[in-house]
């Protein structure tokens, strides 16, 4: 039995983190510059997320590749803030299915998510998802700044 617990934190631990090689940048790319007032303002992207990270005066370092859809959102990645890694998430709920839904208004109302029958903290800011911040060192000050973008 303790066998099987293992084996299943494992898995659960692999899959929540599928780590994959760091890349030097976002995954997203930046909403273009709006030059028509006219123009319906674009969602934010993680990029805008990161770049208001380094505004408000957090170290932000590397980023690493999650396997973000596994989630059901369409973008996502882990990054250093401060030295320790957190994690970013995208979702469409135009887009999104029944259950990742579900998980997305327990998200906005218990502030909990889940997935790979796990269930975890995280903090939502419109459709962007932040989690992996329960343990960091600088982790109010981190959701502070995440709930004031935009």
């Amino acid at each position: 039995m303790k066998r099987i617990l293992l084996i299943s934190v494992i898995l659960a631990s692999v899959l929540l983190s599928a780590c994959g090689a760091p890349t030097s940048g976002p995954t997203t790319q930046l909403a273009p510059a709006k030059q028509d007032p006219t123009l319906t303002p674009q969602p934010a992207a993680l990029s805008d997320v990161v770049r208001y990270f380094k505004e408000q005066g957090l170290e932000v370092g590397e980023i690493v590749t999650k396997a973000f859809s596994m989630m059901g959102a369409v973008d996502g990645f882990g990054i250093y803030v401060e030295g320790e890694q957190i994690e970013l998430y995208l979702f469409d709920p135009e887009t999104a299915d029944a259950e990742t839904l579900r998980n997305l208004e327990d998200a906005k109302s218990i502030g909990k998510f889940s997935a790979f029958g796990l269930s975890f903290p995280v903090v939502m800011n419109g459709d962007i998802m932040l989690t992996r911040y329960d343990e960091h060192p600088q982790k109010d000050r981190i959701i502070n700044i995440f709930k004031q973008f935009r």
